[in-house]
């Protein structure tokens, strides 16, 4: 069956589509693998971001959502500029519908709607799947970050080595725990040439603090801050180190060694995962960290005329990526 005649692409409609959501997080579902969402959830990731409504284009038959490729909003400097960014927050096509091009068609309604709404730039860490549609349509591919790991019980990485290559499952949320501490803003000095995320009180405040997504470690002695997620990767339990930063300094080696021992004494983890950009401060202190082969990629499309590129470089950790 043809299911691409039947098929209407459109920018989700916050104020009429809400009738709908079941049918997205349904297909959502189907399409990842993954048990159903929430309405709350869905409602948590794409309504109420400090920097506005997610933009959604989504495909329908009827009155069911068969695909979705999603942008939420997002704030960079780049030198002088400040950019209005946006990152990928959902790429999914239903099992019954792929095929039909239905998945590239989304990724140009998508970044029409972005560039209506003034953001310059795009950025995407597609799975293996989706990151070829992404190619084809003029988006640039970029190795930007190395993925490198510590193990600290190394009888147990032994015995189960061949876990390191599993998926990664977050452990259950303890968002009580993650609402007691406060959570600075992330505002890095603008650095020529280097995209830099600018990451809000607000902002960090809503993504890890009002609702229940991961299992976070924090680390804040008064002069350094520091999140990690904690997750399983088979028998192995693994802290992923998302970001750390310094209060009104930069951080410091004798920091890091401070962030690693309370980090590997006090939490019981197998192994630290670090993923960072070389822009990135975290990635001078990863030297005696051992480098492992990553599925990730990395993609970003430029929207606007002011901004130039010559070596696309970006202050990237873990805050961002695959964390929701």
């Amino acid at each position: 069956m043809d299911t691409s005649k039947n098929i209407s692409l459109r920018i989700w409609d916050y104020n009429n589509d809400a009738d709908k959501i079941d049918s997205f997080l349904l297909s959502a579902s189907l399409a990842h693998k993954i048990p159903i969402k929430s309405r709350e959830w869905f409602r948590w990731k794409f309504e109420e971001s400090p920097y506005g409504k997610a933009v959604l284009a989504c495909a329908f038959d009827g009155n069911q959502v068969v695909g979705c490729v999603g942008f939420g909003m997002g704030q960079m400097t780049y030198g002088v500029e400040d950019i209005k960014c946006a990152l990928s927050y959902e790429n999914f096509v239903h099992p019954q519908y792929q095929g039909c091009h239905i998945f590239t068609k989304l990724i140009k309604l998508a970044e029409i709607e972005c560039q209506q709404q003034g953001v310059d730039i795009l950025y995407n860490f597609p799975n293996h799947n989706s990151f070829p549609g992404y190619v084809k349509k003029g988006w640039v591919p970029k190795k930007i970050s190395s993925y490198k790991i510590k193990l600290c019980n190394l009888v147990k990485c032994i015995r189960y080595f061949f876990d390191l290559k599993k998926g990664f499952i977050p452990l259950d949320s303890n968002l009580e725990h993650v609402r007691q501490y406060n959570i600075p803003a992330f505002c890095a000095t603008r650095e020529e040439g280097v995209f830099i995320p600018q990451w809000t009180n607000e902002y960090l405040k809503w993504r890890f603090q009002t609702f229940k997504v991961g299992n976070y470690w924090i680390y804040e002695n008064g002069e350094v801050f520091a999140i990690a997620r904690f997750g399983m990767r088979g028998h192995l339990k693994e802290a992923e180190i998302l970001h750390i930063q310094g209060h009104q300094r930069a951080i410091t080696k004798s920091d890091w060694k401070k962030v690693l021992k309370d980090l590997t004494q006090n939490t019981g983890v197998d192994f630290i995962g670090v993923s960072a950009s070389l822009e990135h401060p975290i990635s001078a202190f990863t030297k005696c960290f051992i480098p492992v082969p990553s599925k990730s990629h990395f993609t970003y499309k430029v929207l606007s005329d002011k901004i130039k590129i010559d070596d696309f470089k970006m202050y990237k950790c873990d805050i961002d990526a695959h964390t929701y």
